[in-house]
């Protein structure tokens, strides 16, 4: 149980860690993707690779048809796990429920910053993570 709390924190500070203003990532050309951008990236099963803008975690995440997600993570003081969590496309987000980190469920807001990669951002605008397709 120790241990993910110490996850859950270590997320929750990646993300109140990640700087980039989502209006930095625009004006440097990435573009906002709308639903359907999102079901034809994220609508079949997808193995991505990820990082905090911090550089502080890092792993991988595999999208699954069934809606289910798996995480698997790594952090810079030499931790890993996995976890697995469902997610659904709505709208112009991408909502996530983690049963293991409640706190941490939500939607975020995807965009595309060039050929495969992309940044996922929270409501608030800051960027949680840089993700290229696997």
């Amino acid at each position: 149980m120790g241990s993910w709390l110490v996850i859950g924190i270590t997320l929750l500070a990646a993300c109140s860690a990640g700087k980039t203003d989502v209006r930095k990532l625009v004006e440097g050309g990435a573009t906002a993707m709308n639903s359907y951008d999102l079901r034809i990236v994220f609508g079949e099963e997808r193995l991505l690779d990820y990082q905090s803008p911090n550089g502080r975690q890092w792993g991988t995440v595999r999208f699954r048809t069934n809606g289910t997600i798996a995480l698997e993570w790594h952090s810079w003081w030499g931790r890993k796990g996995s976890t697995v969590g469902t997610w659904l496309i709505s709208k112009d987000r991408i909502c996530y429920t983690w049963p293991e980190w409640p706190s941490l469920s939500g939607c975020t807001h995807w965009y595309r910053t060039g050929e495969g990669k992309f940044a996922e951002a929270t409501e608030t605008g800051r960027v949680l993570y840089n993700v290229a397709m696997k």
